[in-house]
C-alpha cells in the first residue's frame, strides 16, 4: 500500500490549470505513484482531458449529487469521502470559489491547503484594492502560499501575513518539443494590451528602433482586439515609427517568431503568462515589461527612464546569453518537483518547514514592498457616476436573482436532473498499453482490408495520421490508436459491397456510420462508448475514407464545401445527446436546436442530401480529389488527382504501404513545415470517449496480441 499523500487539485476551470501549469505538474504527481484528484468545474472538457495522464481521478462541480446544489455543498460531499489530503487551489476568480478553502478546513483538521494565487495577485496589481482583504484573509487561512515570482513572494509575507514559499516555475513544455526559432533575427516582437504600459513600451522602444535602421517592431494583430490594435497604430504615428512597425496576421506562435531577435511583452504583473509560456518554449528570450523589476525573470522597469531601451540593446548585441533564455531543462523541471514534493510531504506530516531555495535578486525586497506599498497607499479618483448599460443591469439583476426562492426552486427542481442526466460524460485517458492494443487490433484489421484490396485490385492509399508515422519512424505514432485509409470513391463502393462477405468471423463491416459518412471496420466483441449516440455495435475500428471529385472552379468549390459543412452539421447535432441546460440563451438555443434537429429532420434524407453532394463530381474526370468526411477545412482537404497517383511505398509496422504520390505536401498542408518534429507531451491527441472494452482481448498482454497479429499476417498471405 503506498504511503504517498493523497493530493486534490481544485481549480475553477482548465484554463487556470493550463496557465499555472497544473497539467504538467498533476501528471508528473501521477508518473510519481501520487494518488491525484482533480476537482474542477466542468465533467469533460475536448480541449483538455487529452492532457491529463490516464491515473488522474476527476471530479466536477457539475456532477449530480442529492441535497447539494452549491459547489460548497458538493465539495464538502467529496471531501467527506476522502483521506487526510494535501489540497491545492488554482483559482479565486468569483466569491463561490474563494468559499470552498473553508468548506475544506470545516470537514477535517487533518487535510492541508496549498494556495497559487497569482490571479488573484495579478488582480490586486489591477486598480482593484479590495481584493487585497480577500487575499489577506485566504493566505491567513493556507498552510503554505506557492509563488513563483519574487515579488509576490516579498509582499505576502512582508504585507499578508506570511506562510509564502519560493519555488522556480514548473514549465509545462520541455527542451526540445518546440523547434527553436533560428537566431539572427532583427525584429522585436512586441505584446501588450494595457494602453499605459503599451504607450510607456512604445516610448522606450521608439529610441532603441530608430538607433538602429535594421530593426523593426513587429506587432502580433491576429492575436489582438481591433481596439488594441488602433491603439499600436496610433503610438506608432506619434512616435514617427510607421515605417518601422510590421502588422503580422498571424495567430501562430511559430510563424510569429521567425526572425525575431527577442519579444517584449508588457504586463501590469510580471508572472510566466501564456504568451511567455510559448514564445519561451520555442527559445525566444522574452523582456517582461512592467512598473517594476522582477529578479525572477527577465524584465525592466518602465518607470525607470531609458531601462527598457538598455535592456533591448543588450539583447539585441548578445542575444546567445544563457540567461536571457528560460531554463526548461530536464534538470530543471526535475528541481522544481523535488520542491513540490517536498512540500507536500511536510504538510502531510505536520511539520512544515515553509523554506525557499536560493532565490534570484537578494537584497530587493525594500525596494519590492515600496512598489507594494505606493500601489494601495496612492490616491485613486472617484469614479464617474455613469447610466448603466443593459448588460450591467442584466447583471445586477441576475445576482439579485441568484438567491432567491426562484433560483432555488430552479436549481433543486431543473439543475439536479440536468446534472444526474450528464454526469456520466466523462472522457477517460487511455494508458499506453490500451493504445497499443488498440493499434495492434486496427493492425490486424488493416492486414485484412490490404487482403481485399489486392483480391479485387483496387486502389487504397493509407492517409493521415498513419502515413504521418510511416514517414516519421515507419511505425504509428504511439499515442493514435487506429490506422487511416483512402479509397477513390469507386474503389471505396466496391470494397463496401464486396468486404462483409470476405470478412472473418471476428470482423465486421455495419452497414452505417452515422453521423459519420464513411464506413469502419470493426473488431467483434469490443466495445467503445461516447459522446456520440450510434446505433449497433462500435468497437475497435479501421477507418476507411473515400475520395470524391472536386468542382472545377472556386466559387462551385465553395458552394459544396458549404453545404457539406452544413449538412455534417446537422447530422453530429442530431447524434449527440441534449446539452446541460443552464439558463442563459446561447444554450437554451443550443438545447431547442439540437430538440427539433432530432425530432423533424429525417436522418434518412440528410444522409441521401450529403451522398448526392459528395458524388456530384465524377471522380475519374475531376482534376482534383476531396476528403469530405476529413477534419480539416475543405481546402486542406482538396489536393490536384496526381497528387495521389500511382502511390509511393513506404515502410510502416514492417508493412511496404502504398500512400498518395506527393505525400509530403499532403503532410505539409495538415501538420506544417515542421511536420517531421512530434508535437509537445500536452499536445498530443487520441481519440476522446467513455469507456472501452477489449473482449477477450482485455485479459490478453501486448506482447500475446503482437504474436496473434503477426501470425494473422503470415497467414493472410497465403490466402
Amino acid at each position: 500500500m503506498s504511503t504517498l499523500p493523497r493530493i486534490v487539485f481544485v481549480a475553477r476551470n482548465v484554463r487556470a490549470t493550463r496557465e499555472m501549469s497544473m497539467t504538467a505538474l498533476m501528471n508528473r504527481f501521477c508518473e510519481q505513484g501520487y494518488d491525484v484528484t482533480l476537482i474542477c468545474e466542468t465533467v469533460c472538457n475536448i480541449r483538455f482531458d487529452h492532457k491529463c495522464d490516464h491515473r488522474l481521478k476527476r471530479l466536477s462541480f457539475s456532477m449530480g449529487v442529492k441535497n447539494c446544489a452549491t459547489r460548497a455543498e458538493l465539495l464538502a460531499h467529496f471531501v467527506a469521502q476522502m483521506p487526510p489530503s494535501v489540497f491545492i487551489f488554482t483559482d479565486f476568480r468569483t466569491e463561490a470559489f474563494r468559499e470552498l478553502p473553508a468548506v475544506v478546513r470545516a470537514a477535517s483538521p487533518a487535510h492541508r491547503i496549498i494556495f497559487l494565487p497569482h490571479f488573484l495577485f495579478a488582480s490586486t496589481l489591477d486598480r482593484r484594492p479590495l481584493m487585497l482583504e480577500r487575499l489577506q484573509a485566504l493566505c491567513e487561512d493556507a498552510d503554505a502560499v506557492v509563488s513563483n515570482t519574487i515579488y509576490a513572494h516579498v509582499a505576502q509575507n512582508g504585507r499578508l501575513g506570511g506562510k509564502s514559499v519560493w519555488f522556480p516555475y514548473y514549465y509545462p513544455y520541455g527542451e526540445g518539443e518546440y523547434r527553436a526559432v533560428p537566431p539572427g533575427g532583427r525584429s522585436v516582437l512586441l505584446f501588450g494590451s494595457n494602453p499605459e504600459l503599451v504607450a510607456a513600451a512604445m516610448e522606450e522602444l521608439a529610441a532603441f528602433v530608430k538607433s538602429d535602421p535594421e530593426v523593426t517592431l513587429r506587432v502580433p494583430v491576429g492575436r489582438m482586439k481591433e481596439k488594441t490594435v488602433e491603439l499600436y497604430r496610433e503610438h506608432a504615428q506619434s512616435l514617427g515609427l510607421e515605417d518601422r512597425v510590421e502588422y503580422d496576421e498571424s495567430n501562430r506562435f511559430d510563424e510569429l517568431a521567425q526572425g525575431c531577435a527577442f519579444a517584449v511583452v508588457a504586463v501590469r504583473f510580471v508572472y510566466p503568462c501564456d504568451t511567455y509560456v510559448q514564445l519561451a518554449a520555442r527559445r525566444l528570450p522574452v523582456l517582461l515589461a512592467s512598473t517594476y523589476e522582477e529578479p525572477a525573470f527577465l524584465s525592466a522597469d518602465l518607470k525607470q527612464k531609458g531601462a527598457l531601451a538598455a535592456k533591448c540593446a543588450e539583447l539585441m548585441a548578445d542575444p546567445s546569453r544563457p540567461e536571457y533564455y528560460a531554463d526548461l531543462s530536464s534538470a530543471a523541471s526535475e528541481q522544481a518537483f523535488v520542491l513540490w514534493e517536498n512540500l507536500v510531504a511536510d504538510l502531510s506530516a505536520d511539520h512544515p518547514a515553509l523554506s525557499s531555495p536560493d532565490m534570484p535578486g537578494s537584497g530587493c525586497e525594500e525596494s519590492l514592498l515600496a512598489h507594494f506599498d505606493e500601489i494601495f497607499t496612492r490616491e485613486r479618483p472617484e469614479p464617474e457616476k455613469k447610466r448603466r448599460t443593459l448588460k450591467q443591469i442584466k447583471r445586477r439583476l441576475r445576482y439579485k436573482l441568484r438567491g432567491s426562492k426562484f433560483a432555488n426552486f430552479i436549481k433543486r427542481k431543473i439543475y439536479y436532473k440536468e446534472r444526474f442526466r450528464v454526469q456520466h460524460y466523462a472522457h477517460m485517458v487511455m494508458s499506453p498499453e490500451q493504445i497499443r492494443k488498440s493499434q495492434l487490433l486496427a493492425l490486424k484489421m488493416f492486414i485484412e482490408f490490404e487482403r481485399i484490396c489486392k483480391k479485387y485490385n483496387l486502389r487504397y492509399y493509407v492517409a493521415a495520421g498513419s502515413l504521418l508515422g510511416a514517414v516519421r519512424s515507419g511505425k504509428m505514432i504511439p499515442w493514435d490508436d487506429d490506422v487511416d485509409v483512402t479509397l477513390p470513391r469507386p474503389d471505396y463502393d466496391k470494397f463496401v459491397q464486396v468486404a462483409p462477405g470476405e470478412l472473418p468471423d471476428d470482423m465486421s463491416l455495419p452497414a452505417s456510420n452515422y453521423p459519420y459518412l464513411f464506413h469502419r471496420m470493426l473488431i467483434k466483441g469490443t466495445k467503445i462508448t461516447r459522446y456520440l449516440r450510434q446505433k449497433g455495435d462500435y468497437g475497435i475500428f479501421l477507418d476507411i475514407v473515400p475520395l470524391d471529385g472536386a468542382p472545377p472552379t472556386q466559387k462551385l468549390k465553395d458552394k459544396h464545401a458549404r453545404r457539406n459543412e452544413k449538412l455534417f452539421n446537422a447530422m453530429l447535432e442530431s447524434a449527440w445527446p441534449q446539452p446541460f441546460l443552464i439558463p442563459r440563451l446561447k444554450r437554451v438555443y443550443m438545447w431547442v436546436r439540437r430538440l427539433f434537429i432530432k425530432a423533424f429532420v429525417p436522418r434518412k434524407l440528410m444522409v441521401w442530401l450529403w451522398e448526392r453532394n459528395a458524388r456530384k463530381y465524377d471522380t475519374e474526370s475531376s482534376a482534383e480529389w476531396v476528403c469530405l468526411p476529413g477534419m480539416y477545412s475543405y481546402e486542406k482537404e482538396c489536393f490536384p488527382k496526381e497528387y495521389w497517383g500511382e502511390p509511393a511505398y513506404l515502410m510502416y509496422e514492417g508493412r511496404r504501404i502504398p500512400v498518395m504520390h506527393n505525400w509530403e505536401a499532403f503532410l505539409i498542408e495538415h501538420y506544417g513545415e515542421d511536420y517531421i518534429m512530434p508535437p509537445p507531451v500536452l499536445r498530443r491527441r487520441t481519440h476522446t470517449l467513455y469507456t472501452i472494452d477489449f473482449g477477450k482481448y482485455e485479459a490478453m498482454t501486448v506482447e500475446e496480441i503482437e504474436k496473434e497479429v503477426e501470425d494473422y499476417g503470415k497467414a493472410a498471405q497465403n490466402r
